[in-house]
């Protein structure tokens, strides 16, 4: 695994691990575990041929709870399709302008809308959050969530923006800290 290094690593549902390129011209890796637990054996790769925009830094970070796979590449944001025909491509195009999906305790899967704000992606829905619902113009850093549901934006250098999980949006600021500065992911 680490011969080639990885920018963004998960785990899905199944046990198989995700690892991007980590700036090498190789594709997305997929690694299973031995029965044993002694190793990890890479299974599959996924390059432009399946569908990506590049084989170089593809993230493949989030997953619903049903099992659906999302991935970003080149700023676009795919959906894999792991039961997809032999000669049709694994990865299905949903955005043209999205970056670092991750997911909540709900299984929506949220990513970033560079110079737009948020997105979240449900199986019956798809909404956009904005400076009208509280998120900030600057440019969105980074996206994760918590145990609890809630989600966390970094913004610009300084801002740390939460959604609840009953969709309250505040900005924050974590105890004790006063001067920060967020860098990517």
């Amino acid at each position: 695994i680490n011969d080639f290094g990885g920018n963004s690593i998960f785990e899905d549902r199944s046990g198989k691990i995700w690892i991007d390129s980590g700036g090498g011209n190789i594709g997305m890796r997929v690694f299973e575990v031995k029965k044993d637990g002694s190793d990890a054996v890479l299974t599959k790769t996924y390059t432009t041929k399946d569908g990506l925009a590049t084989n170089i830094f593809s993230n493949a970070i989030a997953h619903t709870e049903d099992g659906r796979i999302f991935v970003t590449s080149e700023a676009k944001l795919y959906e894999f399709l792991p039961d997809a025909p032999a000669t049709a491509t694994k990865f299905k195009l949903l955005d043209n302008d999205a970056i670092r999906p991750t997911t909540d305790r709900s299984g929506n899967v949220w990513f970033i809308t560079p110079g737009k704000g948020v997105a979240k992606f449900s199986p019956k829905s798809f909404i956009t959050f904005d400076e009208r619902d509280g998120i900030p113009s600057q440019f969105i850093t980074s996206i994760f969530s918590n145990q609890s549901g809630d989600i966390f934006l970094t913004a610009g250098r300084d801002k740390l923006i939460r959604r609840d999980s009953n969709g309250k949006i505040e900005s924050i600021v974590p105890y004790g800290l006063e001067k920060r500065n967020w860098i990517h992911n």
